[in-house]
């Protein structure tokens, strides 16, 4: 079973720490501050090697989105910042959960996807929308955004966005259909576009048999086999909170549902999680009773045999993954972040067998409302960026 598996090789993973037989590992963890005091960053490459970033900046409760393309990799320079969102303050960054998403499609389309404001337009029932907005190859300023709830409602913890091989993207989040408003009967969405964001099919509810936790975020990926990896955090009958993993073909049809970790608790942790493929490989990393869990999947989506508790803290939250091409791995989270309250940015790096390796490191300055992402330099080192 995946909990026990993960809570032996996670307490081995610390018993080596103690013991000091860590291996070795040549790649260093740059850390890099957002500018202008932005927050919630986050990163995707393209298939030709561009490295691309947008964040948040401005209130919290009505914020901006920011999109830059990085000039040179090696070097951490970017190009001039362009607003994502056409309506101002139309993006959200309290709790953390709810922040933009980024994707870059097969022609270098780049996508965007994220929770409205109350500054957004809203529905005629007063909802909240989730806004979509695309910038084509070439183009530089962004399509006015638009709005994918259909038939759901009640957006609230955040969203994903996953851009396939044959120029399809996929936009996932969870909501309530018209006639519930339990958390019990939540349910996670998938809305596919299979011409690169011109139009979007309808959304399809995909895991309707267990509910889903109101304020907590989700992920998602594909797996090497193309099956779409989500990863969401369940609310059954209200007391259960375990994180879940949902593989589904990219249109939300022939969706199974597998318990990853259980959670026993009444209280929404407000969590969010993280759901990568790089370099080959597809990993997930979630947090559960405030400790930060990272596995790997194979081809069809599975959990492989190396999945390990990598915090040793009970505040552990909001982890961000990044792969370099010698199969080290950067995990980093944040500690004693809240409501209102920044925190510590944590980070170790994995060797290619998925142990920890002597690369590991804490520091302050997790800004209110941050969290941090990651990626890989052309060298094998990471930088953080939060």
């Amino acid at each position: 079973m995946p909990l026990p598996r993960l809570a032996r090789v996670g307490i081995a993973c610390w018993l080596i720490v103690h013991t000091g037989t860590l291996p070795a590992t040549n790649a260093a963890v740059l850390r890099e501050r957002l500018p202008d005091n932005a927050v919630q960053p986050q990163v995707a490459l393209d298939g030709v090697g561009g490295l691309h970033r947008i964040w948040l900046s401005g209130d919290p409760k009505s914020g901006d989105i920011y999109y830059q393309k990085a000039i040179d990799p090696s070097l951490g320079t970017w190009s001039s910042a362009v607003r994502v969102n056409t309506r101002t303050g139309a993006a959200i960054a309290i709790g953390t959960v709810r922040g933009a998403r980024l994707a870059i499609g097969s022609d270098l389309t780049v996508h965007v996807l994220w929770n409205g404001s109350s500054a957004s337009k809203l529905d005629d029932k007063g909802n909240v929308p989730l806004l979509y907005a695309r910038r084509p190859a070439g183009a530089t300023p962004f399509e006015p955004e638009r709005n994918l709830l259909g038939a759901s409602y009640g957006l609230d913890g955040g969203a994903a966005l996953v851009s396939t091989a044959d120029g399809g993207v996929a936009a996932v989040w969870h909501g309530s259909p018209s006639h519930a408003k339990s958390e019990g009967d939540r349910q996670v969405y998938v809305a596919f576009s299979p011409d690169g964001g011109v139009r979007f099919e309808g959304e399809r509810a995909i895991a309707p048999q267990s509910g889903t936790c109101g304020c907590c975020g989700l992920s998602a990926t594909l797996s090497a086999q193309g099956k779409l990896l989500i990863l969401y955090r369940q609310a059954i009958e209200t007391t259960q909170r375990g994180m879940a993993l949902i593989v589904s073909d990219i249109h939300g049809e022939h969706a199974g549902v597998r318990e990853l970790q259980p959670w026993p608790t009444a209280t929404c942790p407000m969590s969010t999680s993280t759901a990568i493929r790089s370099h080959g490989r597809s990993q997930i990393s979630w947090e559960t009773e405030g400790k930060i869990s990272v596995a790997a999947l194979d081809a069809s989506g599975q959990l492989e045999d190396q999945g390990i508790v990598v915090s040793k803290s009970t505040g552990s939250k909001h982890p961000a993954l990044a792969t370099n091409d010698r199969g080290e791995t950067l995990v980093c989270w944040t500690e004693g972040t809240g409501w209102q309250r920044g925190g510590r940015l944590s980070w170790v790096v994995l060797d290619a067998k998925g142990q920890p390796t002597v690369e590991k490191g804490s520091q302050p300055g997790i800004p209110v409302w941050g969290h941090p992402a990651a990626y890989a330099k052309p060298s094998g080192d990471f930088v953080i960026l939060y």
